[in-house]
């Protein structure tokens, strides 16, 4: 015969996902909300594959949030009644003049920069002449394209187009090339690809070091399982709450939610704690010198 039957299997088997349980102090009060991005059950795989999940066995959060005065925490962030808003004045909407005397102005500095004909420009133009049109002047060229209303008002012209002005009679000489701005574009994109390439290279080369710095930086896993446990601690008792991670989207809202005390937000109270319990963490900035550079990069 069988032998006896298989245990049951553990709560949280059979497909089902355990949900993370914040196990720490909690605040007697109704708590200003930290609207952050939490981390759900059925990201599981990804929590476990994180940070996060590398790092769960150092979540002590009666540890974490031992450096803090929990009282003050709670003085600071309760929940006060939402302030009345100020009432904005609209703005008034401003009619625009289509061809004002700016509008002309910058195109005629434009053409005089080519010292060239309207209909060599626009040869030019259609030809996609590279020995003509270098990068400023594409980028000019650009940044001077007719718009859909400057096209209807200079093709709905009764007059004689010869006694427009330089500006108008440019714009109507190449309203008809077909996608104008476009063919600039493309242009634009040959003559600087290899610039573009290198200068690319230079910026990914600055994001991977700037990569490389958060990753290995345990001073920064530290905070972040500080900056869990407090977030925690503001959100028990509601859905935000029981976070077993948060998103980086979520680190400006640490900085942004405020006390009731002036000028304190979530996260100057947890460094001005730190700073006297764990001074080595507040030594983080040093530890990610390539960040600050490249967080200002843009790789569109």
């Amino acid at each position: 015969g069988g032998g006896p039957p298989p245990p049951p299997p553990p709560p949280g088997a059979a497909g089902q996902v355990q949900a993370f349980r914040y196990v720490g102090p909690v605040p007697s009060n109704t708590m200003r909300s930290l609207h952050w991005r939490k981390l759900l059950p059925r990201e599981s795989s990804m929590v476990a594959a994180s940070f996060w999940g590398e790092r769960k066995r150092d979540m002590d959060f009666d540890a974490l949030l031992e450096p803090l005065d929990l009282d003050n925490v709670q003085t600071l962030f309760a929940n006060a009644p939402a302030r009345p808003k100020e009432e904005r004045e609209e703005e008034k909407a401003k009619a625009t003049t289509l061809l004002d005397h700016r509008r002309a102005h910058i195109v005629g500095i434009m053409l005089a920069n080519f010292r060239a004909s309207i209909p060599a420009i626009k040869k030019a133009v259609i030809e996609l002449n590279p020995a003509f049109l270098d990068i400023s002047k594409v980028e000019a060229l650009i940044g001077a394209a007719p718009t859909v209303e400057e096209v209807v008002l200079l093709t709905s012209w009764a007059g004689d187009p010869a006694t427009l002005g330089q500006a108008e009679r440019f714009l109507l000489e190449i309203a008809p090339i077909p996608r104008f701005k476009e063919r600039m574009q493309a242009l634009l994109l040959i003559l600087s690809f290899d610039d573009r390439a290198a200068e690319l290279q230079e910026m990914l080369e600055k994001v991977d070091s700037a990569l490389r710095e958060l990753t290995d930086s345990d001073t920064l896993k530290t905070v972040l399982l500080h900056l869990l446990a407090l977030g925690n601690f503001l959100n028990a008792g509601t859905p935000l709450g029981d976070a077993p991670g948060f998103g980086p989207d979520s680190l400006t809202k640490f900085a942004s939610t405020r006390a009731n005390a002036e000028g304190v937000t979530v996260l100057s109270l947890l460094v001005s704690r730190l700073a006297v319990s764990r001074p080595k963490l507040v030594t983080l900035p040093s530890h990610l010198q390539s960040l600050a550079g490249a967080s200002k990069l843009s790789l569109k």
